[in-house]
């Protein structure tokens, strides 16, 4: 059993299935107690009422609580970061968010080392269907496009981020 499972099991908080294919065993065990941090944090916080903006977590961890419409995938960036892991908990709503390799990503704007961030365009990638109580992880070695609308509407979307460091 990997490290995201004896969170997950028997809880009201779902792991997508395509985790099991995004998960190392490296960072579950070398990284266990960041990882414990992490997962404790998403299980024991009401974050219907939490207030929006960034949560230090300590040890270079945090989280950003976001609400938010989504919007349509035409002209909309894809993005990638290289210093943290993002575990990306949907609380409500439900939103497309597109996954693939980061060698997919044509870069647009450059890597942004004091936000952790560089924009691109993505032609190949997998639509993961986000929805209530699911979370992602996607690593630096991801790019991603997050915030998509389910069909042609925009529907709300409240959204935690947690932000793990890599090293």
């Amino acid at each position: 059993m990997n490290i995201i499972n004896q969170y997950v099991d028997g809880q009201n908080f779902y792991s997508d299935p395509s985790i099991e294919e995004l998960i190392s065993s490296e960072h579950d065990t070398a990284r266990k107690e960041i990882w414990d941090r992490a997962f404790a944090f998403l299980m024991q916080t009401n974050f219907k009422t939490l207030p929006l903006g960034r949560i230090e977590l300590g040890e270079k961890m945090y989280a950003n609580v976001d609400e938010y419409f989504t919007k349509p995938r035409e002209g909309a960036l894809a993005e990638a970061h290289r210093k943290y892991i993002d575990i990306q908990y949907i609380v409500e709503g439900n939103e497309i968010i597109d996954i693939t390799s980061l060698h997919n990503m044509t870069v647009t704007q450059p890597y942004n080392a004091e936000k952790d961030i560089e924009f691109g365009t993505i032609n190949e990638y997998t639509e993961l269907q986000a929805s209530t109580g699911r979370f992602y992880i996607i690593y630096p070695t991801d790019a991603h496009r997050p915030n998509l609308q389910v069909g042609n509407t925009a529907e709300f979307v409240r959204k935690v981020v947690v932000k793990v460091p890599v090293d």
